[in-house]
């Protein structure tokens, strides 16, 4: 029998697995190393040899479990069964969890024994009236996989301090969560039993960690009797075993079940707001917003018993196959979930929990879940992509990874394998502090965000007035362009002198431009501009709490940087020139192998508060009214008997302007295309980006053809497809799979394909060919007869399968040697 204050055993299991010899050394040193990991233990340590063996049928012992790394003991005969797969040749440590102060569990399993600071046991708190009615004398058996196959070893603790008090603590977090919570209580949160499983196997690493904070802040049971150089000690040899227990791949997952958790914590609440809040015919009516919702049959009843919710949630998700295609429910996510994001703009706050709840939301967010749960491979997959790359991260950013990870990144293909989010908090870079130290804060702070939304408070109110205007009025001038011009996809800037962010990466899309900015180990946080409106979401801003760490003027100027970024995109030709494309060119100062598109000089962008300067300001934002004044689209009245041509009706329909009859179209004037000189051209750039930093005074030359970007290739065929005779029109800023579209006077169109495969070299395959014929298919589909011509045109040259598609197709094919 175990003595009444014992929480920690030494023993062995014989000679048929161990040398005694080798035993009694690992006795001399177990008291110097269980001291190390659990602190001063004489008074709590006993060895007892050998334990008692009792019999077991192989057939019965094999229906159990074998925890690996975590997992819960179960019920067996009169007590407990813990299998495990430690090393039987050794010596071996087990310690029956005590805590210090009465400190409370957040979790409805309680670590009840670790064996050799390894495998991990917990209780289950839905058998805590089993455990109840054991606690004064438990019979605890323990089996090793590689030792006795038809015999346990029994330990019998009676009256037992530790035993008791874990049991009791279990008790104390059912009690508590009666009043705190309705879901998070007996599991009923989780999917199914594999689901908690995992759950509890992410426990065990969690509890790795915990430890070691445990013995920073003196929690261990005696930490009052030894002093800091004692403690300085525990927590080394606390460090040095942990790489060799857990890998970042364990961290990346725990991360995942942790998210996963809270994310169907969220739903349910999403649930019980929306039943709380709808009469039985509006939630009857729900059923024609959604297919789920037919599925869910959400009903007042639910109310009354919060598992029917739980439930219906968990039927629907294993109602859906097994092989469901992920395209399918990638396209229908970012369908709702961008529309979601354009319309409507995010005021409240997600750790007030005041965010107000649509049928979207409960779209989005389930979808959410079966991504997560069917494409990700518990955690360590990018969904359509790959497994997440580890190397050179730490565990720190492994733990933040799916905690800040967004939806909006993942659906739109906007992240690669190696790229980790930042969490900036306090003023500085979490992911750069030891996970041991932030394990605790990192979960509470993110709870609230997943479990209510994905989005944040989308509004700024610490950028001054006058540069809140300045960022606006560059936007407006952005959009309002009609030079169709797509940002380089991945184009990227560099953001010298910031505290945090080395360089800025942008996307475009048919709806928004997404920015992502890099810090010096290439992690990344994003922000938003939705096209249409005249000012960023502030994602950046409010997820990161950057003023924390910046002042008010240096977020102001970092904002205005990339409105002018964006601007300058949407203004300029020859954007390879004016632009200063740099190529693809490894970040400087970023601890990374992978190189990217630069654009603009290496400058600084802080303000420069000088009478100068503010002349420069005035000069500018008069300059631009009067600019955009003079430019603008119009209709225009015809002469009698006149028409508009094809052309102009075409290019009307494209910018939605209704012409009524007798009059014609006449475009916004794109600026830059009007054969002006090269110090016209260059003014545009300049007059904005002499507000944030010294620009050179001249702007080389376009580089040869070779150099040049996909977005400066695609402007050279321009030139030629207008030396053709035709007149090139965007479709509202998105490609749709085609790169330039045609038109004449007579109403013909031609559609291209432009391919500039700058550093492989690479042919051009009949996939491209059939590509572009399937785009034109479908823009053409409702477009009036007309004659339509097709072509594509590649920097390098055609494989012979695709000269035979272009054939058989009718395309045209070129190359750069036929329009030089």
């Amino acid at each position: 029998m175990i003595r009444e204050n014992t929480s920690i055993l030494s023993f062995w299991l014989g000679k048929p697995f161990a040398k005694e010899n080798k035993i009694n050394e690992q006795r001399k040193n177990s008291n110097i190393v269980s001291d190390k990991t659990f602190g001063n233990t004489d008074l709590r340590k006993e060895d007892i040899n050998i334990p008692k063996l009792i019999d077991i049928d192989y057939e019965e012992l094999n229906k159990f479990y074998c925890v690996k790394k975590a997992g819960f003991v179960k019920k067996y005969k009169d007590g407990l069964i813990a299998f495990c797969n430690e090393n039987v040749t050794n010596l071996q440590l087990m310690s029956v969890s005590v805590y210090k102060n009465d400190m409370k569990t957040d979790n409805p399993a309680q670590h009840f024994i670790s064996i050799n600071n390894n495998t991990e046991f917990y209780l289950d708190v839905r058998d805590i009236e089993y455990y109840n009615s054991i606690k004064e004398d438990l019979n605890l058996y323990v089996s090793y996989k590689k030792g006795y196959k038809n015999k346990l070893l029994h330990f019998n603790f009676k009256k037992n301090k530790a035993v008791i008090d874990s049991v009791n603590r279990l008790h104390t977090y059912l009690e508590n969560k009666k009043v705190e919570g309705m879901y998070s209580k007996n599991f009923d949160a989780f999917i199914d039993e594999d689901h908690i499983t995992r759950f509890v196997e992410g426990l065990g690493v969690s509890d790795k960690f915990e430890t070691i904070k445990d013995a920073i802040d003196g929690n261990l049971y005696d930490s009052g009797s030894y002093d800091q150089d004692y403690k300085n000690e525990i927590v080394e040899h606390q460090l040095t075993g942990l790489s060799n227990k857990i890998s970042k791949t364990d961290v990346l997952k725990l991360s995942f079940e942790n998210f996963l958790v809270n994310k169907l914590i969220g739903l349910y609440g999403m649930l019980h707001t929306i039943i709380t809040n709808s009469t039985e015919e509006q939630l009857e009516k729900l059923k024609d917003d959604a297919t789920v919702f037919k599925v869910l049959k959400l009903n007042k009843e639910m109310l009354n018993d919060p598992k029917k919710i739980t439930s219906c949630v968990k039927q629907f998700i294993k109602t859906v196959p097994a092989d469901a295609d992920y395209e399918t429910l990638k396209k229908m996510l970012k369908t709702h979930q961008n529309k979601n994001i354009k319309d409507s703009k995010r005021n409240g706050s997600a750790k007030d929990k005041n965010f107000s709840i649509s049928t979207t939301d409960v779209v989005i967010h389930l979808g959410y879940i079966l991504l997560l749960l069917k494409y990700t491979e518990l955690g360590t997959h990018l969904p359509g992509i790959g497994q997440i790359d580890t190397k050179n991260k730490n565990y720190t950013d492994c733990y933040i990874f799916w905690q800040k990870v967004r939806l909006f990144n993942i659906t739109n293909n906007y992240i690669e394998q190696s790229d980790f989010p930042i969490m900036l908090d306090k003023g500085k870079i979490i992911n750069n502090e030891d996970l041991h130290n932030e394990i605790f804060d990192i979960g509470q702070k993110q709870s609230n965000i997943i479990k209510n939304t994905e989005y944040i408070l989308e509004d700024c109110d610490i950028i001054n007035t006058d540069t809140k205007l300045k960022i606006k009025e560059i936007l407006k001038e952005a959009l309002n362009q009609e030079s169709g011009l797509l940002i380089p996809h991945n184009a990227c800037v560099e953001i010298p002198n910031d505290f945090i962010f080395k360089y800025a990466r942008f996307v475009e899309s048919k709806d928004f431009i997404t920015i992502f900015l890099h810090d010096e180990k290439d992690r990344y946080a994003t922000e938003i501009f939705v096209k249409g409106e005249d000012d960023f979401r502030y994602w950046l801003y409010n997820e990161h709490n950057l003023s924390d760490y910046q002042s008010d003027e240096n977020i102001g100027n970092l904002y205005l940087k990339l409105s002018a970024c964006i601007r300058d995109w949407k203004v300029l030709i020859e954007r390879d020139s004016t632009m200063t494309c740099r190529g693809p060119i490894v970040p400087r100062n970023v601890d990374t192998e992978r190189k990217r598109w630069f654009y603009l000089p290496r400058v600084r962008y802080n303000k420069i508060n000088t009478k100068e300067q503010s002349k420069k300001e005035k000069i500018f934002f008069s300059e631009t009214r009067v600019f955009s004044g003079e430019r603008r689209e119009h209709k225009r009245k015809l002469q009698t008997g006149m028409k508009p041509s094809k052309a102009q009706i075409v290019l009307a329909e494209n910018r939605g302007v209704y012409i009524p009859e007798g009059y014609t179209y006449v475009r916004k004037s794109v600026w830059g295309k009007l054969k002006k000189s090269p110090r016209e051209i260059k003014y545009r750039s300049k007059s904005m980006h002499g507000l944030l930093f010294p620009f050179q005074e001249d702007i080389d030359k376009a580089e040869k053809l070779i150099n040049m970007s996909p977005g400066g290739f695609e402007e050279h065929c321009e030139k030629y497809i207008e030396s053709l005779g035709y007149q090139v029109y965007k479709k509202w800023n998105y490609d749709g799979g085609i790169d330039i579209r045609g038109i004449k006077d007579n109403g013909s169109r031609l559609f291209v394909q432009c391919k500039h495969y700058l550093e492989s070299g690479n042919p051009i395959g009949p996939d491209v060919i059939r590509e572009l014929q399937g785009s034109v298919d479908l823009e053409t589909k409702d477009m009036e007869k007309c004659e339509i011509d097709k072509m594509v045109i590649t920097s390098t040259r055609y494989t012979h399968k695709a000269s035979q598609a272009a054939e058989s197709l009718n395309i045209k094919l070129v190359t750069t040697d036929d329009i030089c």
